[in-house]
């Protein structure tokens, strides 16, 4: 295991992140690293921009995973690496829009889709009528 690696297990680990998080963070900087052939520590902004482009235009990622993979990069550089960047170095992808779901249509006046019968009175409580 590297150094870098061990030291990002570590980090995820202090700020009780949970273990599946942990290995998506992992895996997802492992791809990032194995996708320029280098070490991330080597890597710059340019190669994140790169990276996410790659991502959604090649692989045709959910803006879900690309978000994910922009988040694992996030905390890799920012808390693990402390490289002086900035949060806007690392975009996150806008789900496209759904228009609303129309209403079911509305029945004709008279008709009525459930029939209410009447309900049995309720008897008050009384403890001493316990089964």
């Amino acid at each position: 295991m590297t150094p870098l690696r061990q030291r990002m297990i570590e980090d995820l680990q202090l700020r009780n992140l949970a273990p599946a998080t942990q290995k998506n963070y992992i895996a997802h900087v492992a791809a990032f690293a194995r996708f320029f052939g280098q070490s991330p520590e080597a890597l710059d902004q340019e190669a994140v921009r790169e990276y996410l482009l790659y991502l959604i235009n090649e692989r045709k990622m959910s803006p879900d995973g690309v978000n994910q993979q922009s988040s694992a990069l996030k905390f890799l550089y920012l808390t693990t690496l402390e490289m002086p960047w900035r949060d806007v170095d690392f975009p996150r992808v806008r789900r496209p829009h759904r228009p609303p779901r129309p209403h079911p249509p509305l029945l004709p006046a008279g008709h009525s889709a459930l029939r209410a019968e009447p309900c049995s009175p309720v008897r008050p409580f009384n403890p001493h009528n316990r089964p």
